[in-house]
């Protein structure tokens, strides 16, 4: 199948240090270079609600760690990559791309967003507080007596306390955290090392743990 024959231009700028957490981005062009607006997303053959812009940029945090990215446009057909880690991936059509119809490509498996059961769309909500999502879905944290620990690993790797907590940019403390309705939540990131931790100086020392709200314009999506 024509629509098989891809480039992809994979950047690799680091791996996340939360593993269970994954946040991509990238761009869908077509042969001209051209981006291509409202391409849809998938992972693990399962669409997100997440797609391009009128650029052709993409962007999304993925609760948990997946293998496979596909992209799907009605006029130019699919690509999929086998994820790997990266940060950053951009796409490109060929120029001799067919197009697909959206039932020829749900065929071979694939699930839009309107078959997937409510609590696979919304994972968080199936927690009941963001503790609860801290302690069971990330392997450098733990919630003990009411208290965030979080790996510092390093020559001497240790459970240290109190990470800097951030919520849409805003410094934060557990008892605001417990406050948060988990469906409101959008993303999740931790941060235990390396020079994204730094960046915020000594408030960082023990990690940084930065939490996203969903805004209006994702409630409606």
């Amino acid at each position: 199948m024509k629509n098989l024959l891809l480039l992809i231009f994979p950047l690799i700028l680091g791996i996340n240090v939360d593993a269970q957490s994954t946040s991509l981005k990238g761009s869908v062009k077509d042969h001209n270079g051209e981006g291509i607006k409202k391409v849809e997303i998938y992972v693990d053959m399962k669409q997100i609600k997440e797609s391009t812009n009128k650029k052709g940029e993409y962007s999304f945090d993925h609760p948990m760690e997946f293998q496979l990215l596909t992209i799907y446009s009605p006029k130019h057909g699919f690509i999929h990559w086998t994820y790997k880690g990266e940060e950053k991936i951009d796409f490109v059509f060929p120029e001799d791309s067919e197009p697909l119809k959206k039932s020829s490509f749900l065929g071979m498996g694939y699930t839009d967003l309107k078959n997937i059961p409510e609590h696979e769309r919304n994972f968080y909500a199936n927690y009941g507080s963001i503790l609860d999502i801290l302690d069971n879905r990330f392997r450098e944290v733990q919630v003990k007596d009411g208290q965030i620990l979080i790996v510092n690993r390093g020559v001497n790797s240790a459970m240290v306390q109190e990470p800097f907590v951030l919520v849409n940019d805003i410094p934060t403390d557990i008892a605001n955290l417990e406050t948060i309705p988990t469906s409101e939540i959008k993303s999740i990131r931790v941060v235990s090392k390396g020079s994204e931790a730094a960046a915020y100086g000594q408030r960082g020392a023990n990690g940084v743990i930065l939490i996203r709200l969903k805004e209006a314009e994702d409630e409606r999506n």
